[in-house]
Protein backbone atom coordinates (compact mmCIF):
# COMPACT_ATOMS: atom_id res chain seq x y z
CA UNK A 1 0.00 0.00 0.00
CA UNK A 2 2.88 2.38 0.90
CA UNK A 3 3.86 2.10 -3.05
CA UNK A 4 0.88 2.93 -4.24
CA UNK A 5 1.19 6.36 -6.71
CA UNK A 6 -2.60 7.29 -5.33
CA UNK A 7 -1.58 6.81 -2.17
CA UNK A 8 1.96 8.41 -1.93
CA UNK A 9 0.68 11.26 -4.37
CA UNK A 10 -2.05 12.27 -1.73
CA UNK A 11 -0.03 11.95 1.21
CA UNK A 12 2.50 14.49 -0.28
CA UNK A 13 -0.46 16.83 -0.94
CA UNK A 14 -2.06 15.84 2.35
CA UNK A 15 1.67 17.50 3.33
CA UNK A 16 1.67 20.48 1.37
CA UNK A 17 -1.56 21.33 2.37
CA UNK A 18 -0.43 21.10 6.20
CA UNK A 19 2.61 22.72 5.58
CA UNK A 20 0.53 25.73 4.21
CA UNK A 21 -1.92 26.02 6.60
CA UNK A 22 0.43 26.10 9.24
CA UNK A 23 2.49 28.46 7.37
CA UNK A 24 -0.94 30.69 6.92
CA UNK A 25 -1.80 30.73 10.25
CA UNK A 26 2.16 31.37 11.40
CA UNK A 27 1.36 34.69 9.05
CA UNK A 28 -2.18 35.69 10.08
CA UNK A 29 -0.57 35.19 14.05
CA UNK A 30 2.02 37.64 13.06
CA UNK A 31 -0.12 40.46 11.36
CA UNK A 32 -2.61 39.74 14.26
CA UNK A 33 0.49 40.51 16.73
CA UNK A 34 1.67 43.65 15.22
CA UNK A 35 -2.08 45.27 15.18
CA UNK A 36 -2.31 44.55 18.77
CA UNK A 37 0.87 46.36 19.13
CA UNK A 38 -0.34 48.87 16.89
CA UNK A 39 -3.89 49.35 19.31
CA UNK A 40 -1.38 49.76 22.39
CA UNK A 41 0.83 52.32 21.05
CA UNK A 42 -2.46 54.51 20.53
CA UNK A 43 -4.27 53.72 23.41
CA UNK A 44 -0.91 54.90 24.70
CA UNK A 45 -1.59 58.00 22.94
CA UNK A 46 -4.90 58.59 23.56
CA UNK A 47 -4.45 58.09 27.40
CA UNK A 48 -1.35 61.02 27.00
CA UNK A 49 -4.08 63.20 25.14
CA UNK A 50 -6.46 63.01 27.64
CA UNK A 51 -3.73 63.76 30.70
CA UNK A 52 -2.97 66.48 28.85
CA UNK A 53 -6.32 68.14 27.79
CA UNK A 54 -7.61 67.47 31.63
CA UNK A 55 -4.50 69.15 32.91
CA UNK A 56 -5.11 72.19 30.31
CA UNK A 57 -9.17 71.73 31.27
CA UNK A 58 -8.27 72.33 35.25
CA UNK A 59 -5.97 75.63 33.74
CA UNK A 60 -8.71 76.68 31.69
CA UNK A 61 -11.30 76.39 34.82
CA UNK A 62 -8.82 77.94 37.16
CA UNK A 63 -8.16 81.09 34.84
CA UNK A 64 -12.01 81.26 34.09
CA UNK A 65 -12.50 80.98 38.02
CA UNK A 66 -9.82 83.43 39.19
CA UNK A 67 -11.19 86.12 36.34
CA UNK A 68 -14.89 85.96 38.09
CA UNK A 69 -13.92 86.60 41.06
CA UNK A 70 -11.43 89.95 40.16
CA UNK A 71 -14.85 91.10 38.34
CA UNK A 72 -17.23 90.49 40.94
CA UNK A 73 -14.87 92.35 43.47
CA UNK A 74 -14.17 95.01 41.17
CA UNK A 75 -18.15 95.40 40.91
CA UNK A 76 -18.49 95.50 44.41
CA UNK A 77 -15.61 98.02 45.33
CA UNK A 78 -17.31 100.08 42.33
CA UNK A 79 -21.02 100.19 43.81
CA UNK A 80 -19.36 100.86 47.54
CA UNK A 81 -18.17 104.02 46.31
CA UNK A 82 -20.19 105.01 44.26
CA UNK A 83 -22.46 107.75 46.05
CA UNK A 84 -25.46 106.51 48.34
CA UNK A 85 -24.49 102.87 47.53
CA UNK A 86 -21.31 103.31 49.88
CA UNK A 87 -23.04 103.84 53.09
CA UNK A 88 -25.20 101.15 52.54
CA UNK A 89 -23.02 98.84 51.64
CA UNK A 90 -20.93 100.05 54.77
CA UNK A 91 -23.92 99.83 56.89
CA UNK A 92 -24.60 96.51 55.91
CA UNK A 93 -21.28 95.30 55.89
CA UNK A 94 -21.43 96.56 59.45
CA UNK A 95 -24.47 94.70 60.69
CA UNK A 96 -23.40 91.52 59.12
CA UNK A 97 -19.93 91.94 61.23
CA UNK A 98 -22.16 92.61 64.87
CA UNK A 99 -24.79 89.90 63.80
CA UNK A 100 -26.84 93.04 64.05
Amino acid sequence: MEEDPLYLLVKEQLARIQDQSTARISHLEGLLQHQNQLTQERILSLQEITRSLRVDMKDHEDRIRSLTDSATTARTWQSLLSGTGFLTGVAALLRAFFGG
